[in-house]
């Protein structure tokens, strides 16, 4: 109970673990509880955020005498997480945290996490009608200090393909946040994005270069969650490098460089979210394939 009511009061969610608590001492103290569930946002679906089988934590016991807390690894086991949204409400990760004033406690002691293992987890995401589901979920993240830098590396299902991502994340207390992520599926698809995110700014932006190569289109819209494309289009392959600054109320792509088939065009991109959104485009094609891009066309405005 005691477990239930801290998480209760982080989340502002309600908390349940029916399964077992059990703690074992050498080498290290290591604690593992079986079968917690956090409740999801309020007025949402109803699922659960978080359903969890197991989850196992390793601590070191020497610094604890000088009251920090060293999780040398977190292990979670099978968990399912619902990632929802809803039009008017919190989203499903979205939590309210309860205050609490307990006479006589002191503050909380510092607590540094290393390593974080999940294994074998299943994501949903749910926005309206649109569901995906990321099945066989593995990740490990490394944190080589307190606030990171981190290292991630994980592997999961989605769509019938499998997919390897690769990330790191510079110091999560700086205003100027580094990030380098590498999304690949087999030798179709890789996707690198580089940059910096500014959380100091008003609106927060994120600002950095981007590079793609897919083999086909189609795989693309089949990601994206999009119908089939025309079968002239789905076959043709793209590769992009762009420039990109995306805050809130604006997105930017800068240089500007995509080869679609044997179709090559440069330029700029400036949209705009808030309020009256608009598009503005400064494109030039050194390269156009119209025996490839004419019937994809038509065949989009007869659909």
């Amino acid at each position: 109970p005691e477990i239930e009511a801290e998480v209760e009061a982080i989340t502002g969610r309600d908390v349940t673990i029916i399964g077992d608590v059990r703690v074992t001492f050498i080498p290290t103290l290591a604690i593992a509880i079986d079968d917690i569930t956090i409740a999801g946002a309020p007025g949402a679906s109803g699922l659960p955020f978080l359903e969890l089988p197991e989850v196992l934590a390793a601590i070191s016991l020497a610094p604890l005498a000088s009251l920090e807390v060293v999780v040398e690894r977190i292990r979670l086991i099978e968990p399912v997480i619902v990632l929802e949204t809803q039009a008017d409400g919190l989203a499903s990760w979205q939590f309210e945290p309860v205050a609490t004033s307990e006479p006589g406690s002191g503050a909380a002691p510092a607590v540094s996490i290393e390593l974080i293992d999940v294994q074998d987890a299943r994501i949903e995401w749910r926005d309206g009608d649109d569901r995906r589901t990321f099945d066989q979920v593995d990740l490990w993240i490394d944190a080589l200090g307190a606030d990171g830098p981190f290292e991630a590396q994980g592997e999961f299902l989605h769509g019938g393909r499998q997919w390897v991502l690769e990330a790191d994340l510079g110091r999560i207390s700086r205003p100027q946040l580094s990030i380098n992520s590498t999304l690949r599926s087999g030798d179709d698809i890789a996707v690198k994005i580089a940059g910096t995110l500014a959380t100091d700014s008003t609106p927060i932006a994120f600002s950095g270069q981007i590079e793609a190569d897919i083999a086909k289109l189609d795989l693309l819209s089949k990601l994206a969650g999009v119908d089939a494309l025309p079968a002239s289009a789905g076959e043709l392959a793209l590769s992009l490098d762009t420039g990109f600054s995306v805050s809130s109320s604006t997105v930017r792509l800068s240089d500007l460089a995509v080869e679609l088939g044997e179709s090559q065009t440069t330029g700029s991109a400036f949209v705009t979210l808030d309020g009256a959104r608009t598009i503005e485009l400064a494109l030039t094609a050194s390269r156009l394939d119209l025996d490839t891009l004419l019937p994809a066309l038509l065949a989009t405005q007869n659909e």
